[in-house]
């Protein structure tokens, strides 16, 4: 029995070696998490929503108690089929929650809250449809259709989607004060909370500029609302999905971000 104590005490030593100075029980995956998302609180980081919702209703369900140094490859693979199996989620949600999980990795490790990085998986293929270019004559067909929409916003949308290659909460939230058609530029918010002056065509400069003569707040937003607490329009989806339809064209295929890819293409 004195042997199987002194032996059992020297591998409780050993163990506690490996661990950051100060703690004396070993990281599981949902206090990790906890820690992750009140840092990230803290920074006021712009992924906190996303981060947040997988984490509740994914990760610690599933991971719950488990020790960070017991977490495996094998046991990411397992958690990656209960995604698509027992969640019934698309591979594209699947990989957004696996994406998650790398991001808390990674930036753990910065933080200098676990020694180590955890394993991590390769992201399944996803089947995407958004690589729908719009035609030349698709265009024309979906520009006319706007100009006969309820929407007074849904043609210049279309217009600055078409020539810009912006994102959609980009080009809603644009501001005439930051419109400059000398320099023929557009200074907007990006993902990630960054700016960046956007170059535009001569056509969208002197569209822009004609918007701007008639609004009735010349550095105002490009797309205001009086409804909308930020001031301006913050989704036009409804109104793209009816131009869509009316053009003949499928809206689960052709989405706002389908003229982020015609345009760069």
């Amino acid at each position: 029995a004195e042997e199987y104590i002194s032996n059992a005490r020297a591998e409780a030593r050993e163990g506690r070696l490996s661990l950051p100075r100060g703690r004396k029980l070993h990281l599981n995956f949902g206090k990790a998490a906890d820690l992750y998302l009140a840092k990230l609180a803290e920074i006021d980081a712009k992924d906190y929503v996303n981060n947040e919702q997988h984490i509740r209703l994914h990760l610690k369900p599933y991971f719950g108690g488990m020790r960070l140094d017991q977490i495996s490859t094998f046991t990411l693979q397992k958690f990656q089929r209960h995604l698509k199996e027992g969640k019934a989620l698309s591979a594209s949600t699947a990989n957004r929650v696996l994406a998650t999980y790398r991001r808390m990795n990674r930036r753990l490790v910065e933080w200098k809250t676990i020694p180590a990085p955890m394993p991590m998986v390769k992201l399944s293929k996803e089947e995407n449809q958004r690589d729908f270019i719009i035609s030349a004559a698709e265009e024309a067909l979906l520009l006319g259709s706007a100009l006969r929409d309820s929407s007074a916003y849904i043609w210049l949308f279309i217009k600055i989607g078409l020539a810009t290659g912006l994102r959609h909460s980009e080009i809603v939230g644009a501001n005439f004060k930051n419109f400059d058609p000398h320099k023929r530029r557009l200074r907007v918010i990006v993902k990630g909370g960054r700016w960046r002056n956007q170059p535009l065509t001569r056509g969208i400069v002197e569209i822009l500029e004609r918007e701007r003569e008639m609004s009735n707040d010349p550095v105002g937003w490009i797309f205001p609302s009086k409804r909308s607490e930020s001031g301006h329009v913050t989704t036009i989806t409804d109104a793209f999905a009816r131009v869509v339809k009316l053009s003949d064209m499928d809206p689960s295929v052709v989405v706002p971000h389908v003229m982020r890819h015609t345009a760069i293409t």
